[in-house]
């Protein structure tokens, strides 16, 4: 509603959905930065909101495509490309690195402007 793409007029009568996964690991991880996981989820539920209330995709297209459409994560774990335990930790150290430099970016184009 912040942002302005729920009115206020309908924020009571709509229900919103949003998945969030997180990979396990992070629960693990002594470094997380929590500031960042929180920005990072804030920001793809935000843009999942966005596109939810501009009809993107349309109904026609997503019926449309229905067949083709896959989740990432749901396809690796079928054709068995899970990360093991040990990739998967260092694979969200490298997101939360990547992630903590485009924020760090994004503070420092906003301190500027």
């Amino acid at each position: 509603m912040l942002a302005g793409d729920i009115p206020k007029e309908q924020a009571d009568d709509l229900g919103i959905i949003v998945s969030v996964w997180l990979n396990p690991s992070v629960a693990e991880d002594e470094n997380l930065d929590h500031k960042i996981l929180f920005d990072i989820n804030r920001e793809t539920t935000a843009k999942a909101i966005h596109k939810a209330m501009t009809n993107e995709p349309s109904i026609d297209w997503l019926q449309e495509n229905q067949d083709q459409l896959t989740h990432k994560y749901y396809q690796m774990g079928l054709d068995g490309k899970i990360l093991s335990h040990g990739d998967a930790a260092v694979s969200a150290n490298c997101l939360i690195s990547a992630s903590e430099e485009k924020i760090n970016r994004r503070l420092n184009l906003s301190s500027e402007g």
